[in-house]
This record gives structure tokens, C-alpha cells and sequence, in this order.
């Protein structure tokens, strides 16, 4: 319970510093790092991060969205071609970034239309 109050001071201190579009990206990145394989924490942690109320202003910003849109993207290539270019031939690294770019992708479009 401690790991997690302290995680919700670090986000509330990172949106506050940064754009809604920055702290998601840095916010969404980290999530994916520290939770390998969890699925469900995955989904948790980026709904919750917009349930802040900065998180609103996302709303009003349509360059900020596509920018988020665009980096995601990025991370997801770049994944990819990262896999490509070793001698890994298992898709686990494939598997989780395909998952969690599906879910920030779907989550982003139910905020914006909710």
C-alpha cells in the first residue's frame, strides 16, 4: 500500500510539473516497464489516470492527443523493429507491447468520447 501511495504522490507531482500529454506518456511507459505481463494492473493504472482532473485537459487539445497518438505509435514500431533487428525468437516483448498499445489506445478513445 505504500508502493502505491507514493506512486499517486509521484503522478499528482509529474502532472502538475508537465503537460497532461508529457506526464501520460512518461506515466504510461513506466507502467508498461514495471508491470511485465500484468495486464489488468496495465489497464488499472492508465484508467486511473484519467480519473485526475488535469487529465481534462486532454480533452480540449487535439495536438496534445495526436501527439500521445504518434509516440505510442513510435514506441510500438520501434519495439517492433527492435525484436527484428536481435536474435530473440520468442514474441513476449511483441505480445505485451501489442496489448498495452491496444489498451492505452481504446482507454484514450473512450476518454475523449466519454
Amino acid at each position: 500500500m505504500e508502493a502505491a501511495s507514493k506512486g499517486v504522490k509521484d503522478l499528482l507531482k509529474a502532472i502538475s510539473a508537465e503537460s497532461p500529454a508529457v506526464a501520460l506518456l512518461t506515466y504510461s511507459r513506466q507502467l508498461q516497464d514495471d508491470h511485465v505481463e500484468d495486464i489488468d494492473l496495465f489497464i488499472f493504472g492508465i484508467r486511473a489516470f484519467f480519473c485526475l482532473p488535469q487529465a481534462a485537459d486532454l480533452r480540449k487539445d487535439a495536438e496534445a492527443v495526436e501527439f500521445v497518438r504518434s509516440e505510442w505509435i513510435k514506441q510500438n514500431d520501434d519495439t517492433y523493429n527492435d525484436w527484428l533487428a536481435s536474435t530473440d525468437d520468442t514474441s513476449h516483448s511483441l505480445k505485451w507491447e501489442k496489448w498495452t498499445f491496444q489498451a492505452k489506445n481504446m482507454i484514450l478513445e473512450e476518454f475523449l468520447s466519454g
